[in-house]
């Protein structure tokens, strides 16, 4: 059946802007209400609403201050009451749905949720061979220096030159999983770097490097916590951390222009938007962790307890 499909690139502030995205996608008449979007679709005829709609990007729905989760409670509650018309299916990350849980234990109770793990070993591997294929070029993956033993050792009992690769291609991506902390973007990204395309026929692919983070562990509290903030918000404003850490706009500014020197946050642009990044904090502007940066920094979190 038919399907629509909005990603929210900019928080939603209130009912009446979130019924007008609601409207939009599913073909209605503008509402500013949700009661409203609700009436509308059980009166709309056969055909006349998706039979699915995918919201991407819930938590711009939801802020962690006062009263903050009200909005995406009424959504929830809308998506319960219109399920017999419309299968809703949301995004959001599960630190953000931890917090939703928490502050609206009814609504969240009225949907059913399924986490989704991150990629593994083989899921990793897949996406890139898959990828790499459209090339053409024959893979060959570099052989163990003499501190790797145990793998010489093994190289050595193999029999035949096929069961030879693929033991070295599977000690690859395993330290490819491993140095990328399973973030896919960041995965694609060290494998062109371990790519070496001047030796010889095809491509020799050399061990993944692991990246140099040791940026984080100069943080401070307060840096953390703003990281921490940015990965429950998916974006966040200026204004948006004033409001969540009561500060001031200038310590705002100092911290989201901290961030941005060490090169962890960026200003998002539209994907069609060819704008360069601006080098200065703006206040019109939203942020977010660098896409490459999401798994390094889950895992600095986690490491100080900030993180769950």
């Amino acid at each position: 059946g038919a399907y629509g499909r909005v990603s929210l690139g900019e928080r939603v502030e209130d009912e009446a802007g979130l019924a007008r995205v609601l409207s939009s996608v599913l073909g209605l008449e503008p509402a500013d209400s949700l009661d409203a979007v609700a009436h509308a679709t059980f009166d709309a005829p056969t055909g006349g609403v998706p039979d699915a709609v995918i919201m991407d990007n819930l938590e711009h729905i939801y802020m962690r201050v006062p009263k903050g989760t009200d909005l995406i409670e009424r959504l929830l509650t809308l998506m319960a009451e219109t399920e017999p018309r419309i299968f809703w299916i949301g995004g959001i990350t599960s630190s953000a749905w931890q917090l939703i849980a928490t502050a609206e234990p009814t609504a969240v109770s009225q949907v059913d949720s399924l986490e989704l793990n991150p990629l593994g070993e083989e899921g990793i591997r897949e996406a890139i061979i898959l990828r790499h294929r459209r090339s053409g070029l024959p893979l060959r993956y570099e052989e163990p220096d003499s501190k790797r033993r145990m793998l010489r050792q093994r190289l050595k009992r193999m029999r035949d030159r096929e069961a030879y690769d693929d033991l070295l291609a599977d000690d690859f991506f395993d330290r490819l999983e491993r140095t990328s902390s399973k973030n896919l973007r960041l995965a694609l990204f060290q494998w062109l770097l371990a790519a070496d395309f001047g030796q010889g026929e095809g491509v020799l692919m050399r061990s993944p490097e692991r990246p140099d983070f040791s940026v984080l562990d100069s943080l401070t509290l307060t840096q953390n916590f703003t990281l921490k903030a940015f990965l429950e918000h998916r974006s966040l404003t200026l204004a948006d951390h004033d409001r969540i850490f009561r500060l001031p706009r200038h310590e705002s500014y100092q911290i989201f222009e901290s961030l941005q020197n060490r090169q962890l946050i960026e200003s998002v642009v539209a994907d069609d938007d060819g704008t360069p990044a601006r080098s200065e904090i703006e206040e019109d502007l939203r942020y977010r962790v660098r896409p490459l940066l999401v798994g390094a920094v889950i895992s600095h979190l986690r490491g100080r307890n900030i993180f769950h």
